[in-house]
């Protein structure tokens, strides 16, 4: 490094100087770096695992995304269910450790400039997968603006592995519907140009056995119905046993034929009670033959863990497992035992992707 003597500085001053030349080489240096790590504002901060499966006795590293290091040191941690599993913040590496105690389920609830960020943990006794949730899956961007109905969503904006793209606010995946308001109802029909709402609940072709109540009729819009019973919430085996099922079968039939049928123009519905299972396996399944990742889909599936406490990740690892296993890809799966068309699944994306 050259060292150049202001004009009028004492010879004495020379070593403050330095230090002060030092001092602005090394802010240019972090300001560098900091513009390297496309640091964003705490709004866009997330959980780099919002959802974690370990083994009793297992570890695993946690961090804050989209936040510099000094930012994140800032971060508060700690486990709702500390006999299940214990939470350890690292200052100086800005990484949490959590340890696996016991079979069960907590919560790591981490604290950023008054904001809170949550990451479930599931404690088993065998051995299974944590899922990492791809950063451009983002509740905020998929929930729908809609106040009586839980767990409402939409696929659009999820990227396939082909370089498409799922058309935004045309495929829609909620919980019930008959808590809606007037206005949920309006934003549905006019904002989303609903065209169809495909109930997925048993027992919902009579109005009285609904599963919480009947759906709500609203003018322009057709009811298809394609009910199913529920698999296990907590089977690692319970997606898969749905799957064995001609109920099952018959119900993604008629979703599938459903979007077929619609040609991509107005915006298709699909629930069952709580949106997260039987749902959840028909927003599996049509991702899958969409040319969605399984870490994409997996990740969508998640975001049912902000409503409910009971999402059966491993099910679902298993079920799409089971799909390929049987036919070689799900797409086949869906073919040979539904008896839908290859044609038809070209249909689905070229309707449905941009």
């Amino acid at each position: 490094m050259i060292w150049i003597r202001m004009p009028g500085t004492k010879k004495g001053d020379i070593k403050m100087q330095k230090k002060l030349q030092s001092m602005v080489c090394v802010l240019a240096l972090c300001l560098s770096l900091c513009a390297g790590e496309n640091v964003y504002a705490a709004s866009k901060v997330t959980i780099n695992k919002t959802s974690l499966s370990l083994t009793v006795g297992k570890t695993a590293k946690l961090k804050l995304k989209n936040l510099s290091k000094k930012k994140a040191k800032k971060s508060k941690w700690k486990s709702t269910k500390k006999s299940v599993a214990t939470v350890t913040f690292n200052k100086s590496k800005a990484v949490a450790t959590v340890k696996a105690k016991k079979k069960g389920t907590a919560k790591i609830k981490v604290t950023y400039n008054k904001k809170t960020y949550l990451c479930k943990v599931t404690v088993k006794a065998k051995k299974s997968t944590a899922t990492i949730t791809p950063a451009d899956i983002d509740l905020e961007t998929q929930k729908l603006p809609v106040t009586g109905i839980q767990n409402a969503r939409q696929l659009g904006g999820y990227k396939t592995t082909d370089g498409k793209t799922v058309k935004s606010n045309c495929l829609l995946r909620t919980a019930k519907l008959s808590d809606a308001t007037d206005e949920d109802l309006t934003v549905l029909k006019n904002q989303y140009n609903l065209g169809y709402i495909v109930d997925l609940r048993a027992g919902a072709s009579e109005k009285k056995t609904k599963t919480g109540g009947a759906d709500p009729t609203i003018d322009g819009v057709t009811e298809i119905y394609a009910g199913f019973s529920g698999p296990s919430e907590t089977d690692a085996d319970g997606y898969v046993d749905s799957l064995k099922e001609s109920e099952t079968i018959e119900a993604m039939k008629i979703f599938l034929q459903t979007l077929v049928d619609n040609k991509g123009e107005k915006a298709v519905l699909f629930h069952c009670s709580k949106g997260k299972d039987r749902t959840g396996i028909m927003a599996a399944t049509l991702l899958s033959i969409l040319h969605v990742s399984d870490e994409i889909i997996m990740g969508d599936y998640m975001l049912s863990s902000n409503y409910y406490d009971s999402c059966n990740q491993l099910g679902m690892e298993n079920a799409l497992l089971y799909m390929k296993e049987q036919s070689g890809s799900v797409e086949n799966f869906v073919i040979e035992q539904t008896g839908l068309t290859s044609a038809d699944m070209d249909a689905l994306r070229t309707y449905y992707l941009e």
